[in-house]
């Protein structure tokens, strides 16, 4: 038992807890039943460890007792909602949260998207114009400049979000992609012109920089990396104020109530805190933990997200439309990305809104 315990506290990757449910006992049932609470887990946005660390718990019990784990432990969806229950019990933050990135994480991740895009637009490129093609100094450049934009996006998101209202929070991601989309048109204007004719291949040259700049900074970034930061009590209790904005800034993160809904939790609070004359951090205790013990509003949270999906679905059909009105053939790589954006962007929608049918 000891051993079996040891050698799990470094476990982070769920195919390894996998292996390791269907050694235990040697029936690959076991794996399966922890594959299906896995999947449940992180469709509701369970954090990976803490997903890990609810699984990696079960070992020593199924161990011990020689059963199956359903027998043990019941039906594998309703014990992953039942876990989530004790989680906000307890309240413990479990849920992923968007990241903010340090300037040299972001680089990282832009690199890794830039090779990505790179290969993809080699690949769309031999497609639609064949292995000779008029090669533009832009295509050498998109790459680098789409992978930017999407993290860059997904990072004002990120702090608008911590800050402010939802609406607000739009207001300035939509700001910043209309402020990026005139940058990226000003750029390609200034750098616009053909490097000659040649194979399709070509637009793979940047993609071995892009790889060795990835590996370099993923080099220099792995002594580096921090947990994310949680508020504590350990740094002393916060003034109300401080707490009041740690609070606010975590049920907006939830993504999974309104901001009608927040205030009123954060009006509540302060108002029953001040008719027991207690402090807010002696009362509740940390905000992150306080923020955490209210039920998923899972419902709202389907509706938020298949509206999301809604609205860029239709960004994206509005931009492979004016592709295709705009081009002398509906056969460009303009039309062949936007039209597999769209695909996804579809996809998701439709789970999304089935998602919220079935809350």
């Amino acid at each position: 038992m000891t051993e079996r315990t040891s050698e799990t506290q470094e476990i982070v990757d769920l195919t390894q807890v996998n292996k390791l449910f269907q050694a235990t006992r040697g029936d690959e049932r076991d794996a399966d039943w922890a594959r299906t609470v896995e999947g449940r887990l992180m469709l509701d946005g369970v954090k990976l460890s803490d997903a890990t660390d609810a699984l990696l718990a079960l070992l020593p019990v199924l161990e011990d007792a020689h059963e199956p784990a359903k027998d043990l432990f019941g039906d594998p969806v309703l014990w992953a909602r039942e876990q989530q229950e004790r989680w906000h019990e307890s309240g413990i933050q479990a849920y992923e949260r968007p990241e903010l990135l340090s300037a040299g994480r972001f680089l990282h991740y832009t690199f890794f998207g830039a090779f990505w895009v790179t290969v993809a637009m080699a690949i769309v490129t031999l497609f639609s114009d064949g292995w000779t093609t008029n090669l533009r100094w832009t295509m050498f450049s998109l790459p680098l400049v789409i992978s930017a934009a999407a993290i860059g996006v997904q990072q004002v998101w990120s702090k608008a979000a911590r800050t402010s209202a939802h609406v607000t929070a739009v207001i300035w991601t939509a700001a910043f992609i209309i402020g990026v989309a005139f940058a990226a048109a000003g750029l390609a204007t200034v750098i616009d012109g053909s490097a000659g004719t040649g194979s399709a291949l070509w637009y793979l040259t940047p993609a071995p920089i892009y790889a060795l700049l990835y590996w370099v900074s993923g080099i220099v970034l792995k002594d580096t990396t921090k947990r994310p930061q949680r508020y504590s009590s350990d740094a002393g209790e916060p003034t109300e104020g401080e707490w009041i904005r740690q609070l606010g800034e975590h049920l907006r993160l939830r993504n999974d109530l309104s901001d009608r809904q927040i205030r009123v939790i954060i009006d509540e609070t302060c108002a029953y805190a001040k008719e027991a004359g207690t402090s807010l951090n002696g009362e509740f205790g940390t905000s992150e933990s306080y923020a955490a013990s209210f039920a998923p509003n899972t419902a709202y949270r389907a509706r938020r997200a298949a509206w999301g999906w809604t609205a860029g679905s239709s960004l994206v059909a509005a931009l492979l439309t004016f592709s295709i009105i705009n081009a002398d053939s509906p056969l460009t790589w303009q039309a062949a990305i936007f039209a597999l954006l769209l695909t996804g962007t579809l996809y998701y929608m439709v789970q999304s809104w089935q998602q919220a049918a079935k809350r």
